[in-house]
């Protein structure tokens, strides 16, 4: 169920159920501490999210895995969480408020952004060894992977725009599912006032989007 990969990332992450594509939203300062405690908590049999806790019981460790969906600062965590929120509506978290949970309401972790000594990095470095991504070798179900890309995204695949990166000779280079995507693996900021026109290129690059009706094909 860990996904360790993205270490102590600060952004927002899913516990998504591969299963049938119900997920819980949340935000985090440090992704494998929060992803420890609520693996904690679950194997515990008192997780604050009830419904998530009973899935849990029911389908076992195995049927979920940690996603990170997005890398933020601090200060717009909740925020971007919100908005992720509002747009998958997650079935197993209890309030549909970002930054609470039923127990907490109006409070922060007590430990949550606290640095740790060098012995409780050693610690726990030593503890997570041999841990592999959760995500890693399970079967995603088609719906499972479509909430995942609308997470990240806030739209459906259909509904995204196609991006294609070419030389400034004109020359294609590749084609992107998304602005996101592009912009993600390139580095490349401001694409949008490349296809927007206001703009001929952006980061050394001409940037075109796809027409809906190629999408669409």
């Amino acid at each position: 169920m860990y996904a360790y990969i993205y270490h102590m990332k600060t952004g927002i992450y899913a516990i998504i159920n591969t299963l049938n594509a119900k997920m819980y939203i949340g935000s985090t300062v440090n992704f494998n501490r929060r992803s420890s405690e609520h693996l904690r908590e679950l194997k515990a049999g008192h997780h604050h999210a009830s419904k998530l806790q009973r899935a849990f019981n029911k389908y076992s460790e195995d049927a979920f895995a940690f996603v990170f969906l997005k890398e933020c600062n601090r200060e717009d965590l909740i925020k971007e969480e919100q908005k992720i929120m509002d747009t998958v509506k997650p079935f197993y978290n209890s309030l549909k408020r970002a930054g609470v949970t039923p127990s907490t309401v109006g409070q922060v972790a007590w430990n949550k952004g606290i640095p740790q000594s060098e012995d409780q990095k050693k610690a726990h470095s030593k503890i997570m060894k041999g841990r592999v991504s959760g995500a890693k070798g399970k079967k995603w179900s088609e719906e499972s992977k479509k909430a995942i890309s609308i997470a990240r995204t806030g739209l459906p695949a259909k509904n995204r725009m196609a991006i294609e990166q070419y030389t400034l000779d004109n020359v294609f280079i590749k084609e992107f599912s998304s602005q996101a995507e592009a912009e993600r693996e390139t580095g490349s900021k401001g694409i949008t006032h490349a296809i927007n026109g206001k703009y001929k290129h952006v980061n050394g690059f001409i940037w075109k989007k796809k027409e809906r009706s190629q999408l669409l094909s």
